[in-house]
C-alpha cells in the first residue's frame, strides 16, 4: 500500500487510536460508538481525523496501515510501541485511554 501526500505532523489521539483498533477488529461505526460510549457522529469525526492525520483516503487503507505497523492489536486499549510515520519516518507518539465503556 502506498501512502500519499505530505508528512504526518500530528500523532493520533488516544481516542483515534482506540477507534482505529476497533476498526481493525471489524467493528462498524454504530458498534464502535456503543462500545466506547460515544455518538456515531463523534465516531465518524474520529475516523475522519485519523485518516487526515495519516494522509489516507479510506478506512480500508487505515486498517491495512495499522496491520502493517503492528497497531492492529487484539486489545484496542493495549499500549503500543512508537510507530514510524508512513510518510516521513518520524516516531508517532501513541497513547491509549483506560476502558471507558458504559455498562447498559
Amino acid at each position: 500500500m502506498s501512502v500519499n501526500g505530505t508528512a504526518v505532523t500530528k500523532a493520533l489521539s488516544p481516542r483515534e487510536l482506540q477507534v482505529l483498533r476497533l476498526l481493525c477488529q471489524g467493528r462498524i461505526r454504530p458498534q464502535i460508538a456503543k462500545d466506547i460510549g460515544i455518538s456515531q457522529n463523534t465516531t465518524r469525526t474520529h475516523i475522519q481525523n485519523l485518516l487526515a492525520k495519516l494522509n489516507l483516503d479510506s478506512q480500508i487503507q487505515a486498517v491495512a496501515w495499522a496491520f502493517q505497523t503492528g497497531l492492529a492489536q487484539s486489545d484496542p486499549l493495549a499500549r503500543s510501541q512508537p510507530v514510524a510515520c508512513p510518510n516521513c519516518g518520524h516516531d508517532l507518539e501513541l497513547v491509549t485511554l483506560p476502558d471507558v465503556r458504559r455498562d447498559p
